[in-house]
């Protein structure tokens, strides 16, 4: 079971640019990050990263290849919106920010 976190519109604000905001491990599979058919169950390491433009996105690795810093730098964008609801429960206008 993936924890979800809660993103309000004045959390969302209270944000710095460029910050990491919430992060976490999901299972690729259909109720987490769901990335890959490949390996299914195995722990994907996220995190959502505030951008410089009011924007955001979500970035995945495997989490037994790279460290939390690594997947802000270097990880897979993820670009489902389906996916995004299943470790965030975000607010409507917030996921309307999320940048593709």
């Amino acid at each position: 079971m993936t924890f979800k976190f809660k993103i309000t519109e004045e959390e969302f604000a209270k944000v710095p640019n460029g910050k990491m905001f919430a992060y976490g491990i999901a299972g690729n599979e259909p109720n987490g990050l769901y990335m890959t058919d490949a390996q299914i169950d195995r722990p994907l390491a996220w995190v959502a990263v505030k951008g410089w433009a009011n924007d955001w996105a979500v970035y995945c690795a495997w989490a037994d290849e790279k460290t939390i810093p690594e997947v802000v730098n270097n990880g897979d964008k993820v670009s489902s919106k389906e996916n995004i609801k299943n470790i965030l429960d975000v607010d409507e206008s917030v996921l309307a920010r999320y940048r593709y």
